[in-house]
């Protein structure tokens, strides 16, 4: 059974406008339920100042709202892993991927 995006014109033109204030961000065109941001900034105190940033919009966006959002792994904040970032959460497809 698929599971598509039900409505993927409206995630596409939302997903195009992204490009704006982050520059490359990236999507399959025929299923945009996922997108990946490739250089999203960080606040202070982060060991770096950019990061690699997926969104999943979930099959049924916009009617229902965004899933779940991950970051690239081995982020640390004050040399500190940040709360609420889990490097290791098996049950989420895109951490058994390598996202954190």
């Amino acid at each position: 059974m698929a599971t598509r995006m039900q409505t993927p014109n409206r995630a596409i033109a939302e997903i195009e406008l992204l490009s704006t204030p982050f520059g490359d961000v990236q999507f399959d065109p025929d299923d945009p339920s996922t997108v990946v941001i490739e250089r999203f900034d960080l606040p202070p105190g982060f060991d770096t100042r950019h990061c690699r940033l997926r969104i999943d919009l979930g099959r049924y966006y916009p009617e229902l709202p965004l899933q779940d959002f991950y970051l690239s792994r081995g982020l640390r904040k004050n040399n500190k892993t940040p709360t609420h970032y889990f490097e290791d959460w098996t049950g989420k497809k895109y951490c058994r991927q390598g996202w954190a």
